[in-house]
């Protein structure tokens, strides 16, 4: 079992995070130019690795559903 499930001090940031990300993913529309999904994919990016450091585990779950989705 992950960090995540096992300490709430842990879930409480990972879920800041994902939160944020969730925001940034939902600024983006079919109107967005390439260097807003540039930007936006940047801060994504920073999030995703901010993650990492606390469960490597939960990020490694995540970030193979976010390549299914793609």
């Amino acid at each position: 079992m992950t960090t995540y499930y096992e300490d709430y001090e842990i879930r409480l940031k990972i879920d800041k995070l994902l939160k944020k990300n969730a925001a940034l993913e939902s600024s983006l529309g079919k109107d967005s130019t390439k260097k807003e999904y540039g930007k936006v994919k940047a801060r994504q990016n920073n999030i995703f690795d901010k993650i990492k450091e606390l469960d490597l585990e939960f990020y490694k779950l995540i970030i193979i559903e976010e390549d299914r989705s793609n």
